[in-house]
């Protein structure tokens, strides 16, 4: 124990021995030359200099962070109570705006703030003062702490925000270059930038879309989990048709959300895979109906899911198992009345989706045909497209089938029919060169629905018929109608219609 003792002693006393002694240490060196104690003599100096040094750095580190948590806080505060004005005047515009203004669709929030807040508003300049403020901020942020991107994309969103999209870019690409992963939100805000480019020809959208691709790979090669990039990929593959590489993304966000398996089975009937549709629907149901167990779904929730497994057996054309299933959702004493409604209108689709896998041309299965359309009527009879079916079969040569459709709905006693309708009853008078009242119908059926691609494609080929023909109003429809048509698989079949359609406008003319 004493041996312990006096180690720990020695230990102690080392320090002492080493400045002290003028046998070992300092004091050896000091005893040995004039040059060893002119060093003894400046070493205080030196370990003050030293010490001095430590603490100038530890002072500007700990003052340059307090200054860019204080500058970080300052920009905070300004970006909320510019925000908080913003949202504001907004209010205050939408509220002044005619709810049957033209074009005020067409208007973004900054233009109808523009058009009903008044120029000297005290909220404007306090507006602009805010976004000064932020700018002051997020420059002195940048100073203090060049390598967060964080605040060049800020400064480049306040930019786009003032009309500067020159510095936008800048700032962005300085942080989001395209050869190598940068920011993600500038990477993210340029692929969309590149998207929304207008293009002078089709070689230049292809372009752009192979730049906002760039963008989204330097985003996965960032995080290749990041949802939203691969969202935005899997979108620019499909426009470019590149369906093999975005089947395979699509397929891993399938794995993430099971409503994917729409992109998939769209897909797969465009490259000819259809034998691998069955597979991807089984595993979609399958997991939408686990995800149904989830208690936090609130009504909406549920109904859209429900929306979902009932397209998964019909793209199966599987109509008597769900019509099964449905029915006994239906027909289930826990079913609350609110879902019945959805019910109902998802056992209409289904007997819709049925007719249309009955063979129109054969008249032994038109009495079949309006069996499903009278269950449809029955569980939906305000759908627009149960109404047309009906108004279809109406024009039956069958006359009990005929008699039985006007019992349904007959369109002369509906004092407001639908678009749809309407369109259906222009066709009926076209195929009976009634062209006077058919025109009728179309010019009421657009008024109805005016961004309705079918019903201006025959509206359009209204006005090549008749006594009095006019090919320049037809050819303006037709080119309507076809920038409105859905960019789908489906609607693709109707092109060849209303190019024939344009090609009679355009041979008229001359």
């Amino acid at each position: 124990m004493s041996y312990l003792i006096f180690q720990i002693k020695r230990l102690f006393q080392l320090p002492f021995d080493l400045f002290l002694s003028p046998d070992q240490g300092l004091g050896a060196i000091s005893k040995d030359s004039e040059r060893g104690k002119a060093m003894l003599l400046g070493l205080p100096a030196i370990i003050l200099a030293i010490l001095g040094l430590i603490l100038l750095m530890i002072a500007n580190f700990g003052i340059s962070d307090s200054l860019e948590g204080t500058y970080l806080a300052r920009e905070e505060i300004s970006a909320k109570n510019k925000v908080d004005l913003i949202r504001e005047l907004e209010q205050e515009a939408r509220m002044k705006e005619p709810i049957q203004s033209s074009g005020t669709a067409s208007l973004n929030t900054a233009q109808l703030t523009a058009r009903h807040i008044d120029k000297d508003d005290p909220r404007i300049e306090q507006l602009s003062a805010e976004r000064e403020k932020q700018q002051i901020y997020l420059e002195k942020l940048i100073d203090l702490n060049t390598e967060q991107p964080d605040y060049h994309y800020r400064l480049a969103m306040l930019a786009l925000e003032t009309g500067d999209r020159a510095r936008c870019l800048a700032l962005l690409n300085l942080i989001a270059p395209l050869d190598e992963p940068g920011y993600i939100k500038a990477h993210m805000e340029l692929a969309n930038y590149h998207i929304r480019l207008p293009a002078k020809n089709r070689a230049d959208a292809i372009k752009n879309v192979d730049v906002a691709i760039a963008h989204t790979n330097q985003c996965l090669k960032r995080d290749q989990d990041h949802l939203a990039s691969k969202k935005l990929k899997a979108k620019l593959l499909m426009a470019k048709q590149d369906f093999v590489e975005a089947y395979d993304l699509f397929l891993e966000l399938f794995e993430i959300n099971p409503l994917y398996f729409q992109k998939l089975y769209e897909i797969n009937n465009r490259i000819g895979r259809k034998s691998e549709n069955p597979e991807v629907l089984d595993r979609a149901i399958v997991r939408l109906q686990q995800s149904l167990g989830n208690d936090e779904l609130d009504e909406r929730q549920i109904a859209d899911i429900w929306k979902n497994i009932t397209a998964c057996y019909t793209y199966k054309e599987e109509f008597e198992a769900i019509e099964g299933i449905l029915t006994a959702k239906l027909n289930d004493p826990e079913t609350e009345d609110t879902s019945k409604i959805w019910v109902r209108e998802l056992l209409s689709s289904v007997y819709l989706k049925w007719v249309g896998m009955i063979d129109k041309t054969s008249p032994s299965e038109v009495s079949k045909k309006f069996e499903k359309i009278k269950l449809a009527a029955q569980f939906a009879p305000q759908n627009t497209i149960v109404q047309r079916e009906l108004v279809r079969l109406a024009n039956s040569q069958d006359p009990e089938i005929s008699q039985a459709a006007l019992e349904i709905y007959d369109p002369a006693t509906d004092p407001d029919p639908p678009g749809l309708v309407l369109n259906e009853l222009g066709s009926q008078a076209l195929e009976r060169s009634k062209y006077g009242p058919a025109l009728d119908y179309f010019k009421r059926a657009r008024e109805k629905s005016p961004t309705n691609a079918e019903i201006l494609n025959n509206l359009a080929y209204a006005y090549l018929t008749g006594p009095r023909p006019q090919p320049q109003t037809s050819l303006k429809l037709i080119d309507q109608a076809m920038r409105f048509l859905p960019k789908t698989q489906e609607s693709r079949e109707y092109l060849t219609y209303f190019r024939d359609t344009r090609g009679q406008a355009l041979m008229q003319i001359g």
